[in-house]
């Protein structure tokens, strides 16, 4: 299980019932996130393989079918679509932003910036 604890201190990990999960240590309370099949532009996958924060503070989530971005301005959780197709549809090692705030991801086969 990946845990990762956001700017605002909430902690977000992936359950083995498949779902995605969002703490906050503040008020005590849990919320769950799912996927929506009939949203193309929400969560994709309940699974979180890999998370990393931005310096505008997005939230990005790497699954086995992409990576989803959560906005903290109106929390909802995008799909990232390149060409009208999930970014990585593949499973991912790692994502990190760099220091000029570039989302990079790290797929079982190598590097994509």
């Amino acid at each position: 299980m990946v845990i990762y604890e956001d700017k605002n201190g909430y902690l977000w990990y992936h359950t083995y019932n498949d779902v995605l999960n969002r703490f906050d240590p503040v008020t005590d309370q849990f919320l769950e996130y799912k996927e929506n099949a009939t949203d193309a532009n929400n969560l994709n996958e309940n699974s979180a393989f890999a998370f990393c924060e931005d310096a505008n503070g997005n939230l990005y989530m790497a699954s086995k079918k992409g990576i989803c971005q959560y906005n903290p301005k109106d929390q909802k959780i995008h799909l990232l679509m390149w060409n009208g197709q999930p970014v990585l549809p593949d499973i991912l090692n790692c994502l990190f932003i760099t220091t000029d705030n570039k989302l990079i991801a790290v797929p079982t086969m190598g590097f994509l910036k």
